[in-house]
Formats: C-alpha cells, structure tokens, sequence
C-alpha cells in the first residue's frame, strides 16, 4: 500500500491526519486533547507494587490508572525492579479501556534518557512520541514503492510551517486548503471514516464482511448476501475478494490482538491455502507484528496484530464494555467537528458569525477538553463563538446556525 495523499486538519492540539491512496481512505491517525498517553511516549515512573504471580508490576506515570510492565520486559529481568523503585520506561501501548498503558524498558533506551531519569522525581513523561502529523509523513515517505507521496494538504497556519521546515524537499507538495468548506468534508474523508465506523462493509460482488470487535477479540465473518454466481465458484470468488478488504479494513480500523475470520464454506485444503495466502499478501506492507495461527480445527483463520492503543472505533467514540456492539462518537470528537462547521460555515457568509447549537454534553467538551481548539477557531473567525445547549438534541448532536439558517445537523 502506497500511500500518495495526506490530509490534515488541526484546531490547536486537535489534530487529525487521514492518509489516502488512489482517493480511499488507508489510515487515520488523530491527537487526542489533553495530556494524553501514546504508544512511544517515555515515562519516569514508580513502582506501585508487584503481582508475582502475573510476573508483572504496576507503575504509577502520570495517568489516571497505572502502567502494566511485564518483568521480563525490565531494563534487567533477571533483577527486575521492587516496590517504590524508580523506573525509565517506553510506553508499548497506550490505555484502553479498563486497561493502564503497556511499559517496558526493553529493547535497552537510550543512555542519556536512563540517567536523566534518574535524577528526576516519578511520575515525569521525559520524551512523547512523534506526532502523528510527522509520523504519518514520514511513514508515506518511507514507502519507495511507485510514485510516492504526491499531495499533503493542510487547513492550519502553524502545522503547514512545522510541515515546510521537517519535510524541505516536499517543496509545493505542500498545500494550505483555501476551499471554503471544511477541509474533510471537502475531501470526502467525513464519508469515507463514518464508513470504516460501520459494522458492515460491501463487496463489489454484492458481499460483505460483518466485523464485531469484542474487548478479547476482533470477529470478522464474510457474508456471500447478494454475492451472485454458481454454487462453490461464487464462494470462493467471494472469499479471495474479502481478503484484500480485510487486510484495508484491519489497518484502518487499527484492530490489534486476537482477530478471527470466518470464511464461506472454506473445506478445501487448497483453497484454505490460497485464502491464507491472499491475506498474508494483503497485509505484507503493515509495520505491526503479526503471527499467523493458520486455520483452525473448527474452519476459522486466526492470527494476533500488534496493540499500540484503542482501535479506530474506540478512539473517536465509545463501545459498550459488556458487548462491543453499541457505539457513539465521543463528545469531544463531535466537538471538533462542530467547530469545523462552524469555519466552514463563517467562510461562506463573510462577515456573520454562525452560532452553535449543541448538545449538552459536546457544549461541555467546547468549554472544557476542547477549549484549547475553540480558541484557536474563535481567533480563526474574528469573535467569539456563540454556544446554545440543547437537550432535544441526539446525544452528540449539533448544529450550526447563520440567522435564520441552520446547516450541518449532525447525529
């Protein structure tokens, strides 16, 4: 997967980065408000205490629930840290859920960051990880396969000169977005991510793959539905094609430890091999760790995906804990997009500022997660944003207001 295009649109600390190729959208990538834990981040922490039994100890850094470091990830396993000892540890992955970050202190860090832990009072972050604007350029640069990156479009002022001065030689592949609508919504990005949100995903044959991600697995099941043709040629045609919308489905929804598929009516040993073929190939340019299970005895493909974090679903919203079914977009989410909305529509009528009216709970996440991005809009449209509450709306709904229109209803 090449990637050719990158989009990114940024309110301050919001910042939220999709990479496309060949106009689909491959991976999104966002920054959440706030002091937030990532994947790469370096803590000094302290030992809280530890279970001998899980060969584990638990880590207090800063977070609002303890890091987990497995003792044989410890800077030295065979005397791995005690209670209330100071630690210098890399976050593996970041919390989910019920679940504190993954530390570990292996591979060894550097040098220089050890000893300024040392010498420092836990819990201190010494290092974050790269922002995922960077690292996403990065990433599409890294890939010299075909024509390469050939378009990074930004809606802010200070990320495009972050952009100019770490990637000179992108030169005039670099684009400020002028458009007057937003930037996503522009792009069809907003269509393209409330898809990859969906449980189901269409064929081009008339199937699809249902994916149902659970706190202990990511179940995805092909359905042959409207799928047409005869008998097992329809099948394993349906089955070869789920495969390359698996693969795209995996990485951009970010699903990670155990996933399981379910295959049509695979009995065939040849073609069991080809469909785990298909999926090998298709998932050949992912830069997780990934370990292969095969089929099992009972007809179904396993394998294990690298965790960094939540997925894509549970980064922008919230999942029912007991069933992983029920799901909706966090407050502070819908609040960006709303402020999105609310340039967008300022930029259609110069010189009228649209007023916002907005659910209880996105007017709250406006005034307190993301008031540092609402600042940065407000100075974006020259005045101050005018918020109404309103309750009638859905839970995360909004809309923004010019007079007497009202536009960008939004669930």
């Amino acid at each position: 997967m090449v990637i050719d295009e990158i989009l990114i649109t940024a309110l301050g600390t919001d910042r939220r980065v999709a990479s496309l190729a060949n106009g689909r959208l491959r991976r999104f990538a966002l920054r959440v408000p706030g002091d937030d834990v990532r994947a790469g981040d370096i803590f000094v922490g302290r030992v809280t205490s530890v279970d001998r039994r899980l060969a584990a100890a638990f880590v207090d850094i800063g977070a609002e629930r303890a890091g987990l470091l497995m003792l044989a990830d410890a800077a030295d396993p065979r005397n791995p840290p005690s209670e209330g000892d100071r630690v210098v540890l890399r976050v593996l992955r970041a919390a989910d859920g019920s679940k504190g970050a993954k530390l570990a202190a292996r591979p060894p860090l550097p040098a220089d960051l050890v000893a300024e832990g040392k010498g420092l009072r836990p819990p201190q972050r010494l290092r974050k990880a790269a922002d995922p604007v960077l690292t996403a350029v990065e990433s599409a640069l890294a890939n010299t396969e075909g024509p390469g990156l050939a378009r990074v479009v930004v809606d802010d002022a200070a990320v495009l000169a972050e952009l100019r001065a770490a990637f000179p030689d992108l030169g005039e592949r670099i684009e400020f977005h002028r458009g007057l609508a937003s930037l996503f919504a522009s792009e069809g990005v907003d269509e393209m991510l409330d898809a990859a949100l969906l449980p189901r995903v269409p064929l081009p044959s008339g199937g699809a793959i249902l994916i149902s991600e659970t706190p202990a697995v990511a179940a995805i099941d092909i359905d042959m539905a409207a799928a047409t043709g005869p008998g097992m040629t329809a099948v394993r045609a349906t089955n070869l094609e789920a495969m390359a919308a698996i693969a795209e489905a995996i990485v951009l929804r970010d699903l990670a430890g155990h996933i399981v598929i379910d295959p049509l009516a695979a009995r065939d040993r040849s073609h069991r091999g080809d469909l785990v073929s298909a999926l090998r190939t298709a998932m050949a340019g992912d830069d997780r760790i990934l370990r292969w299970g095969g089929f099992t005895p009972l007809g179904l493909i396993e394998l294990t995906r690298e965790r960094r974090g939540p997925s894509l679903r549970r980064q922008l919203g919230t999942v029912c804990g007991a069933c992983g079914e029920g799901w909706q977009r966090a407050p502070w989410v819908a609040a960006g997009d709303a402020l999105r909305a609310v340039l967008a529509e300022g930029r259609a009528h110069p010189g009228r500022l649209p007023r916002l009216v907005a659910a209880p709970a996105v007017a709250d996440a406006l005034n307190e997660a993301m008031a540092p991005a609402k600042a940065v809009a407000e100075e974006r449209q020259g005045g101050p944003l005018v918020i109404e509450r309103d309750a009638t709306l859905a839970p995360v709904g909004y809309r923004v207001a010019v007079a007497d229109a009202a536009v960008g209803l939004r669930p």
